[in-house]
């Protein structure tokens, strides 16, 4: 993933992400697994979970997801794409 766009999120954003890893079981789970080394296809970085293609978890929190979508469509380093464009720069840069 590239950092930049992960750096144009809003820190407060960011925070309600490593939130809800402490709560989303999944999250929890694989944080775990991942701390064991018994899963490689995740890992920790600056308190937040990346799998391969250095893609963003993004845990079940909240309106955490909706919160993600809307930045990805709104922000300016996206341009303000339509949904399909939208929807590829999720899959791209988050899971």
């Amino acid at each position: 993933m590239d950092f930049a766009a992960i750096n144009q999120l809003d820190g407060s954003l960011l925070n309600w992400i490593r939130e809800g890893l402490s709560q989303d079981p999944t999250a929890k789970n694989l944080i775990e697994l991942s701390n064991e080394g018994k899963m490689r296809r995740f890992w920790l970085e600056r308190e937040l979970l990346y799998t391969h293609g250095h893609r963003l978890y993004t845990p079940h929190y909240g309106k955490l997801r909706k919160k993600v979508m809307k930045e990805c469509h709104d922000s300016r380093w996206a341009g303000h794409p339509g949904m399909h464009r939208t929807l590829a720069l999720l899959e791209d840069r988050y899971y």
